[in-house]
Formats: C-alpha cells, structure tokens, sequence
C-alpha cells in the first residue's frame, strides 16, 4: 500500500509585510525541503479584517461635490533593502512587478550616516507599484495556493503554547504547538 502522506502545519502569526514575506519564502522552500511523503498546510493569523498588518491603507471620501476618494497609507511607503538576504527577496518582487526601485532619494552629503528617521540614509530604496504597502502584501497573498494557505482574518492570536508529544523519544525535540485566538471585535 501506498505510504501515508504526513501533514507538516505551520502557523504564522501576523499578515503584514513580515508575515506575508515569510509565508512566501517557506512556500518556495517547503516542497523541497519535505520528505516526497508530506505535505505543508500553513494557516496565517492576522487580526484585521484583511491581510497587511501596520501597512493597512484606508480609503478615504471626501464628502462634498467633489466625492474625492483618497488612499491614505498607515505605515511607510518606500523601504531600504541593502543586505543580501533581503536583497535577494525584493529583487524576486521586482521581477514579479510587485516593486520598483526608486530613485529620486539620493543618498545624504552629510557625514552623518543616519539622517531619514534616524535609519541610514543609503540607497537603494524601493516603493509598491500599487496599491500603497498594503498592495505589496496583497500581492504575495495573490499568489498563494488555496490548498497550502489558509487566511484567517480577524483572528487575534491570544497564546501559543507548546504541547508535549509523548510519541517523541527523550532525546527528540517536539515542535508542536496550541495556538489560541478570538475572533471579531
């Protein structure tokens, strides 16, 4: 008879640019990294309506004769991404068309090395092209598959415990955990 297929869950709390990113990255690394007999099934906790954490956009209306709507960003809208490890993942969003470097920052004359919020000022920079921060996280969200990934919004994690596995040998490491969350308001 045919093996039975072993079912990896992994929990992620939180579906802002970090949460987003991270479940992309273990989606491209999973299939390769289990056994041909397993399978992942990722569940992403988020407490707001919808994915994008502190990058959240809200669409405001102007109420009067011009019913202009405007999308206001919660959070930043351009982004540093200097070191290699970061490098590598914003330059897969660029070729995905998720982001753009930006150029119009150049980097600061003075001899001070962090002038822009106190972070260094060094490029290269790069910006959403669309949709403000939020979009880059609807974006990676887009491209998940429905089988491996399910969204839970409105769900504020409350506890993460771990769980003792009495199938486990004294010298194994149990990776299993209770995850506990409300719902709603």
């Amino acid at each position: 008879s045919p093996p039975m297929t072993k079912i990896v869950k992994i929990a992620v709390v939180g579906c802002g640019i970090t949460g987003s990113t991270l479940t992309s990255q273990l989606l491209s690394r999973l299939p390769s990294s289990l056994p041909s007999t397993s399978t992942a099934q990722i569940r992403v906790y988020d407490q707001g309506y919808r994915p994008g954490g502190r990058t959240s956009s809200r669409l405001l209306t102007q109420l009067d004769d011009t019913d202009t709507e405007i999308l206001v960003d919660h959070g930043c809208q351009f982004f540093r991404a200097d070191l290699p490890a970061s490098r590598s993942i914003v330059d897969s969003w660029v070729d995905q068309g998720f982001v753009k470097k930006l150029d119009s920052l150049k980097s600061s004359s003075s001899s001070s090395s962090s002038s822009f919020f106190g972070f260094p000022n060094h490029p290269p920079f790069f910006y959403p092209t669309s949709g403000g921060m939020v979009g880059l996280v609807n974006n990676q969200v887009s491209t998940w598959p429905s089988d491996s990934v399910t969204v839970s919004s409105s769900h504020r994690v409350t506890s993460v415990e771990k769980v003792n596995d009495p199938s486990c040998s004294s010298h194994e490491t149990s990776f299993k955990f209770k995850v506990t969350s409300t719902t709603g308001r």
